[in-house]
């Protein structure tokens, strides 16, 4: 019969064989003797087999509790950058390229299951993986390849494609329609009123924001005199109430705007 470790039998049998030819143990009793050596040897294998087996299932919920932590981190936008260089690799991320951010439901577990599945065969690309989880009841996370899993069973939504330490706050946005939509009413909806003026006021709004509120800065990019800019976001002080000189006010305004967009990417996408 083969031994699980026949050279721990080695180093209990052969020293107890030669204790009992020395001091002449019967051949049957060496016999019985020998064969509890083995079974006692079986068990302790079991028991270092079965820690073993044990504590790799810890360190496997460690590191799978520890991958959903860092996802959700990444996505709702609490995961700094050296979290992200440090826990990239370690879950085959490469920090020099874009990913789709991307969150999907199905109707049950077996489902979710089953959508995981395919929408991580369906991403995956040479070299790099999709690192995705579930989130709050649905399947979430960040993907190297545009999804195009096509299923009546499953809702898909994804952002476009940005850099890791660029993802979290666009899935926020896109994980927050009602929130989206009011803003979009407070703030845009106003200027659809416009037509085209205010069309260009939205733009406008836009630039500023991303060239710091800075007036010369948005003149600049827009290849406008500054006093037009000026013009422009105090008519759309006019026309929404807002002030744009609070932080806060900002903010929303920029959430407003990476909503609108979201929501007309997703039109296209559909379409």
């Amino acid at each position: 019969t083969s031994r699980r470790f026949p050279k721990s039998d080695r180093l209990l049998g052969e020293p107890f064989v030669v204790i009992a030819a020395a001091t002449r143990v019967a051949q049957a009793e060496v016999l019985a003797a020998t064969r509890l050596l083995w079974e006692s040897a079986d068990i302790l294998t079991s028991v270092v087999v079965g820690a073993r087996e044990a504590a790799d299932l810890d360190r496997s919920r460690h590191h799978q509790g520890q991958r959903g932590v860092f996802l959700r981190d990444l996505l709702y936008g609490s995961a700094g950058p050296l979290s992200i260089r440090e826990h990239a690799a370690a879950f085959g991320l490469a920090g020099d390229r874009s990913y789709y951010a991307v969150r999907a439901r199905a109707a049950n577990a077996t489902q979710r299951d089953e959508l995981q599945t395919r929408l991580e065969a369906s991403t995956r690309t040479y070299g790099c993986r999709p690192l995705l989880d579930l989130v709050d009841g649905d399947v979430a996370g960040i993907v190297p390849l545009k999804p195009t899993l096509s299923d009546p069973r499953f809702t898909i939504g994804f952002g476009g494609a940005h850099e890791l330490g660029d993802l979290a706050i666009h899935v926020a946005v896109a994980a927050e329609p009602e929130l989206g939509a009011l803003l979009v009413e407070r703030y845009l909806l106003p200027l659809h009123h416009e037509g085209d003026y205010g069309a260009e006021l939205e733009d406008t709004i836009r630039v500023h924001l991303e060239a710091g509120a800075r007036i010369n800065e948005t003149a600049r990019r827009l290849q406008l005199h500054p006093n037009s800019v000026r013009h422009r976001l105090t008519r759309f002080e006019e026309l929404t109430g807002a002030r744009l000189d609070g932080l806060t006010v900002q903010f929303e305004i920029w959430w407003a705007l990476a909503w609108l967009r979201h929501e007309r990417r997703s039109a296209r996408s559909a379409e």
